[in-house]
C-alpha cells in the first residue's frame, strides 16, 4: 500500500540552478522501464514516436518554483529538491483515451503512481509522488537519464548532446527506420569507418565495416530498439534504430 507523509516543506523546494541541470536542458526520450519482473522496452505511442518528456515549463507560486510536463497522457507538476538530484511529482490528471505507448502509460501510472505517496502540511503539494531520484550518463554524443522511484525501478531516457549546428556537421541517416531486412547508413560530411549495433541491455549484436551503398543485412535480428554506433575518424556518432 502507499504510504501517507506528512511534512512541512519550504526547506525542501528550490529554484531552477544548475544543481538540477541537465536534466532541465533536453527533452527526454524514453527508452525503457526496468522493474523487478523484468524490462519494459519503449514502443511507439498513436503517432509513431516514442513519448518524450521535458521540464522547460517553469512556473512559480507563493516563492515555490515548479516545473510542468505532459507525458502523453498524464500531466504533472514537479518540484526539486535542494542540493539534491532529486524530485516530487504530482499527477495533475489523465485523459481517458489514451494515445500514448504502452511504456508511456506504465511510466505515469505504475512508475510515478505506483511510488511513495507525500502530502505536505501546507498544502502547496497534496499527493506528490516521490521522491524520484536521478543520474546522468554520457556515451558519445547521447546523455542518458536515469529516473529511480521508491519501489527502486529504473526509468531510462535518452537525448542528444550535440547543439543544432553540430548535429548538422556530423549527422548521419539510417534508412529505411523502421527496418525489415537491409539497413542503408549515408553521410554526406562525417567519414563513417565501421558501424556496430547494440542491443538496449548493451550486448553488440552486429559488427561490420562500413562501404558507402552497400546494404547492411539486418534480417536476424530481433524486434525492437538498437542503438548503432558509427564510427569516424575522431569520434562515435549515436543514433536509435527500430527493427519491425
Amino acid at each position: 500500500m502507499k504510504t501517507i507523509i506528512k511534512t512541512a516543506i519550504f526547506v525542501f523546494f528550490i529554484t531552477a540552478n544548475a544543481q538540477v541541470d541537465p536534466i532541465l536542458d533536453h527533452t527526454w526520450t524514453i527508452e525503457k522501464i526496468v522493474t523487478e519482473d523484468g524490462t519494459i522496452i519503449a514502443d511507439l505511442n498513436a503517432f509513431g514516436e516514442y513519448d518524450q518528456l521535458d521540464f522547460s515549463d517553469e512556473f512559480s507560486s507563493d516563492g515555490i518554483t515548479f516545473f510542468y510536463y505532459f507525458l502523453p497522457d498524464c500531466e504533472s507538476n514537479v518540484v526539486f529538491l535542494e542540493n539534491e538530484q532529486s524530485f516530487y511529482n504530482e499527477i495533475l490528471g489523465c485523459t481517458l483515451n489514451s494515445d500514448s505507448s504502452d511504456i508511456g502509460d506504465y511510466y505515469n501510472g505504475v512508475f510515478i503512481q505506483g511510488s511513495e505517496v507525500v502530502t505536505f502540511d501546507n498544502e502547496v503539494m497534496s499527493n506528490a509522488y516521490g521522491p524520484f531520484n536521478y543520474d546522468f550518463r554520457y556515451e558519445g554524443d547521447l546523455i542518458y537519464l536515469d529516473i529511480t522511484n521508491t519501489n527502486g525501478e529504473v526509468a531510462t531516457f535518452w537525448a542528444s548532446t550535440l547543439s543544432n549546428d553540430d548535429f548538422d556537421r556530423t549527422n548521419f541517416s539510417l534508412y529505411p527506420n523502421p527496418v525489415a531486412n537491409e539497413l542503408y547508413v549515408e553521410s554526406e560530411l562525417a567519414k563513417i569507418e565501421l558501424i556496430e549495433i547494440y542491443s538496449l541491455n548493451g550486448k553488440q549484436v552486429l559488427k561490420v565495416d562500413f562501404q558507402k551503398n552497400n546494404p547492411i543485412d539486418v534480417s536476424n535480428l530481433a524486434k525492437g530498439l538498437y542503438l548503432v554506433k558509427a564510427q569516424t575518424e575522431n569520434k562515435i556518432l549515436t543514433k536509435k534504430l527500430i527493427k519491425e
